[in-house]
C-alpha cells in the first residue's frame, strides 16, 4: 500500500465538519462530487435551519395532510421506526424546543414555534402509497437527531457506486464505511472533542466494515432567553433509574443509523443508559456524568490494534 492509494477531502456542510476518504478508488474526484450532491441534496430536502427547505415547508404548511418528496419521506419513516425502537424517547416532533435555535436563520419557524401543539411523533401518519404526511396542524418538525447517520450511510453507498474502491464517511461524528478496507482496518479515532481535530486525545479502533455513530449531551449547548442552559436532546429522562446519567455514548453497527439509534436512545434514558444499550448488544464505549467508563458486548480494551480490530469486527 502506498500514499496515493488514498484520498482526502473535508468541508463544514449540514452544520457540521463533513470527513470523506476513499482508498483504491477508480476516480476519488467523482466519488466526492457525489457525495458532495447527495449532503447538499439531503440539506434542502430535511434541513430544520434553512428557511427554504421542503422541511420547512412541511413545517408551516397549514394543511393537515401534505405530499412530500420520496426523500423526506424515507427519513420520515426513519423516524418512525426509531420512535417504536426506543418507546417513543427518539421523537422527531421536538422542534417548538429547538426553535430558538432558528431565531435568526429560520424565522418563520421561530414564530410558529410559539403556538405549536405540543404532541409527539405518534400523532404524525404516514401513507407510503401517496408519500403523504398526516400530522396537526402547526407540529413542527426536527430530523437532525438521525439525519447525520442516515446520510453518511446513503453518502458512502453513493461514493462507493461513483469511484470503486473503500470509502469512509464521517459526518459529525457518524461514520459510515463502504467498500474495499485497507489491510488492518481503517483506524477510528474516538473522542469527545467537538472539534473533531485527528489527534485529539481518544481511543483508537479499526474497522473494516460496518459504522460507527458517537452522540454526546457535552455539546451544542446553549442558553436560551431566559439564561436557562439548554441541550440539543431533547425528552432525556434523568428523573428514573439507579446511578449516573450516561453522557456520551459510542456505538459499533452494521450501519451508522442502527448505531444512532442506539446511541441517541442510550442518552435518552438517563441513568437507565447502561441497561438500555445492553439491550440493542452491540460493541459500546459509554460515559457517565461523573466521568467513570463502561465497555459493553465487545467493546476492545486499549490494547492493540489486531485485538481491537478483531472483537469489533465480531460484533457487528
Amino acid at each position: 500500500m502506498v500514499a496515493f492509494d488514498f484520498a482526502h477531502e473535508s468541508f463544514q456542510a449540514i452544520g457540521t465538519r463533513c470527513e470523506l476518504l476513499t482508498y483504491g478508488s477508480s476516480s476519488p474526484a467523482a466519488a466526492f462530487q457525489s457525495a458532495r450532491s447527495e449532503i447538499a441534496a439531503i440539506d434542502y430536502h430535511a434541513s430544520f435551519f434553512r428557511a427554504d427547505s421542503e422541511l420547512t415547508s412541511l413545517n408551516l404548511d397549514r394543511r393537515g395532510t401534505v405530499q412530500v418528496s420520496a426523500t423526506l419521506f424515507e427519513l420520515l419513516e426513519v423516524y418512525r421506526n426509531a420512535f417504536r425502537i426506543s418507546s417513543g424517547a427518539i421523537d422527531a416532533a421536538v422542534g417548538a424546543d429547538l426553535a430558538e435555535l432558528v431565531r435568526d436563520g429560520n424565522p418563520a419557524v421561530h414564530a410558529a414555534s410559539l403556538t405549536a401543539p405540543k404532541l409527539d411523533f405518534s400523532s404524525v401518519s404516514l401513507d407510503p402509497r401517496n408519500l403523504t404526511v398526516t400530522r396537526p396542524v402547526g407540529l413542527l418538525l426536527d430530523l437532525g437527531g438521525l439525519g447525520k447517520s442516515w446520510l453518511a450511510d446513503r453518502v458512502a453507498k453513493r461514493m462507493v457506486r461513483a469511484g470503486g474502491g473503500g470509502v469512509v464517511v464521517n459526518l459529525g461524528g457518524d461514520i459510515a464505511i463502504g467498500g474495499e478496507a485497507p489491510s488492518g482496518g481503517w483506524p477510528v479515532r474516538i473522542t469527545e472533542d467537538a472539534s473533531l481535530d485527528p489527534d485529539a486525545a481518544g481511543q483508537i479502533v479499526h474497522l473494516s466494515s460496518g459504522a460507527i455513530a458517537t452522540s454526546s449531551r457535552l455539546t451544542r449547548r446553549w442558553l436560551d432567553s431566559e439564561g436557562q442552559l439548554r441541550e440539543h436532546l431533547v425528552g432525556v429522562d434523568d428523573t428514573s433509574g439507579v446511578g449516573v446519567a450516561i453522557v456520551t455514548a459510542t456505538a459499533a453497527a452494521g450501519t451508522a443509523l442502527e448505531a444512532n439509534v442506539a446511541t441517541l436512545s442510550t442518552l435518552l434514558a438517563g441513568p437507565r443508559g447502561v441497561a438500555v444499550m445492553a439491550r440493542f448488544g452491540y460493541p459500546a464505549l459509554l460515559r457517565g456524568s461523573d466521568g467513570t467508563a463502561v465497555t459493553l458486548s465487545g467493546w476492545p480494551s486499549r490494547g492493540s490494534r489486531r485485538s481491537a480490530e478483531r472483537r469489533l469486527e465480531a460484533a457487528i
